[in-house]
């Protein structure tokens, strides 16, 4: 129960080097949600920051990631302890239809996922990938893990700034960003931004961006793109390269891609 940080992405890999399976929750969600989640997974530990430790009523193991105590164990790797077949993590669902249920998606289709993502849009050492999609939703958990797997580096959004167009445009510039994931209004808005802000000096990567669930629904996105094309004036239309893609847990089973 961590906000977007550092701290965050060394408490993620510590739950995975440990064996065990992460479950996140959102830290400025309702109490009782998260009390909800904690005892419907049976979680033992719970992971927290300074600010965020007083937010829920876990009876279990609390640890505080801005303990420096923490930090003082062995620096060698743990042995592997797991197979293919144990859970990576889970993610609850919305429960707009009832009660929130817990999806558990193993290690391989985790990998499976992965493994699909780096053969159809390969990234290397040179990319850097914009982690700005909250951990409870699983779209981040390409953005937590694939970059590790292929050398590559990833930028930590600050929290709440994936809903600002300039904050998002500050960090690409800033890290010169080259992956990145939207959702379809967010992305329509994102588009649009840079547009009338075409002057804009934003560095000279090339750009992946991938977009999620809605996609063939929302025509805006492809109206602003269309537009963006036919007038020819965008500084960065040609270093752009946009692929629709579902998340990560409904595509350890199944994906779309269209291009």
């Amino acid at each position: 129960m961590v906000e977007r940080s550092f701290a965050m992405m060394i408490g993620l890999l510590g739950i995975i080097k440990a064996g065990a399976a992460y479950l996140p929750i959102a830290p400025d969600g309702p109490p009782d949600r998260a009390d909800y989640f904690l005892a419907d997974a049976g979680a033992r530990i719970l992971l927290t920051q300074q600010a965020t430790a007083p937010r829920s009523g876990f009876s279990g193991r609390i640890l505080n990631l801005g303990d420096s105590s923490l930090y003082r164990g062995p620096a060698t790797n743990p042995s592997i302890l797991n197979s293919p077949r144990d859970l990576a993590y889970v993610i609850y669902t919305s429960g707009s239809t009832g009660v929130p249920k817990g999806v558990m998606i193993e290690h391989r289709s985790l990998i499976n996922r992965l493994t699909w993502m780096q053969h159809a849009y390969p990234i290397g050492p040179a990319d850097v990938i914009l982690q700005k999609t909250p951990y409870t939703f699983d779209v981040s958990v390409w953005e937590l893990f694939w970059w590790a797997l292929q050398g590559a580096s990833v930028c930590m959004l600050p929290p709440g700034a994936e809903r600002n167009p300039l904050a998002i445009v500050d960090c690409v510039r800033k890290h010169q960003v080259t992956v990145m994931h939207f959702v379809p209004s967010m992305l329509s808005v994102f588009l649009q931004y840079l547009e009338a802000k075409g002057r804009m000096k934003m560095g000279d990567k090339v750009w992946q961006i991938g977009f999620g669930s809605g996609f063939k629904a929302n025509s805006a996105v492809w109206k602003c793109i269309s537009e963006i094309d036919s007038r020819g004036r965008n500084a960065w239309s040609d270093r752009i390269h946009l692929y629709p893609v579902c998340g990560d847990t409904s595509s350890a089973l199944k994906t779309e891609l269209l291009s």
